[in-house]
Protein backbone atom coordinates (compact mmCIF):
# COMPACT_ATOMS: atom_id res chain seq x y z
CA UNK A 1 0.00 0.00 0.00
CA UNK A 2 1.30 2.86 -0.90
CA UNK A 3 -1.05 5.49 0.74
CA UNK A 4 -4.25 5.77 3.01
CA UNK A 5 -6.72 7.61 2.86
CA UNK A 6 -9.54 6.11 4.93
CA UNK A 7 -10.50 2.49 4.87
CA UNK A 8 -12.25 2.81 1.93
CA UNK A 9 -9.94 5.14 -0.30
CA UNK A 10 -6.37 4.10 -0.62
CA UNK A 11 -3.30 3.23 -3.24
CA UNK A 12 -1.49 0.22 -4.11
CA UNK A 13 1.46 -0.64 -6.26
CA UNK A 14 1.16 -3.36 -8.46
CA UNK A 15 4.64 -5.08 -8.02
CA UNK A 16 5.76 -6.08 -11.74
CA UNK A 17 8.49 -5.90 -14.06
CA UNK A 18 7.05 -2.84 -16.34
CA UNK A 19 9.59 -0.54 -17.60
CA UNK A 20 7.29 2.15 -17.30
CA UNK A 21 6.84 2.40 -13.69
CA UNK A 22 10.59 2.27 -13.51
CA UNK A 23 11.00 5.21 -15.71
CA UNK A 24 8.27 7.56 -13.88
CA UNK A 25 10.29 6.41 -10.41
CA UNK A 26 13.29 7.77 -12.41
CA UNK A 27 11.88 10.68 -13.26
CA UNK A 28 9.90 11.71 -10.03
CA UNK A 29 13.90 11.15 -8.65
CA UNK A 30 15.24 13.34 -10.77
CA UNK A 31 12.55 15.92 -10.90
CA UNK A 32 13.48 19.34 -9.95
CA UNK A 33 10.32 21.55 -8.42
CA UNK A 34 12.96 24.82 -9.26
CA UNK A 35 13.14 24.05 -13.29
CA UNK A 36 9.67 22.76 -13.61
CA UNK A 37 7.12 24.64 -15.39
CA UNK A 38 4.09 26.46 -13.28
CA UNK A 39 0.85 24.45 -13.02
CA UNK A 40 -1.67 26.62 -14.82
CA UNK A 41 -4.03 28.21 -12.82
CA UNK A 42 -6.88 27.95 -11.90
CA UNK A 43 -5.54 24.73 -10.29
CA UNK A 44 -8.68 22.35 -11.02
CA UNK A 45 -10.03 18.97 -9.23
CA UNK A 46 -8.25 16.16 -10.68
CA UNK A 47 -5.25 17.45 -12.00
CA UNK A 48 -2.62 15.28 -11.91
CA UNK A 49 1.13 17.46 -10.96
CA UNK A 50 3.86 17.12 -8.35
CA UNK A 51 4.16 18.24 -4.92
CA UNK A 52 7.34 18.09 -2.79
CA UNK A 53 6.45 16.36 0.73
CA UNK A 54 8.06 18.03 3.00
CA UNK A 55 8.82 15.33 5.95
CA UNK A 56 11.49 13.72 3.52
CA UNK A 57 11.91 17.06 0.99
CA UNK A 58 11.25 14.01 -2.10
CA UNK A 59 8.71 14.94 -4.87
CA UNK A 60 5.54 13.12 -5.61
CA UNK A 61 3.01 12.44 -8.25
CA UNK A 62 -0.11 13.42 -6.84
CA UNK A 63 -3.58 14.36 -7.49
CA UNK A 64 -5.56 17.24 -7.15
CA UNK A 65 -8.85 17.04 -4.84
CA UNK A 66 -10.05 20.78 -4.53
CA UNK A 67 -9.32 23.38 -2.14
CA UNK A 68 -8.69 23.87 1.59
CA UNK A 69 -8.99 27.28 1.74
CA UNK A 70 -6.66 30.62 2.20
CA UNK A 71 -5.17 29.36 -1.20
CA UNK A 72 -4.36 25.65 -0.10
CA UNK A 73 -5.10 22.75 -2.40
CA UNK A 74 -6.07 19.01 -0.83
CA UNK A 75 -4.41 16.49 -2.76
CA UNK A 76 -3.78 12.91 -2.54
CA UNK A 77 -0.56 10.71 -3.49
CA UNK A 78 -1.63 8.74 -6.75
CA UNK A 79 0.36 5.63 -7.72
CA UNK A 80 0.35 4.08 -11.64
CA UNK A 81 -2.97 3.92 -13.19
CA UNK A 82 -5.03 6.35 -10.39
Amino acid sequence: MTDMVDATSFSVRKVDSSSQHKRIDEAMEAFNGDTAEEIQKPIMKGTLCAALFGADNMWYRVKVLGSAGRGEIKIVFIDYGN
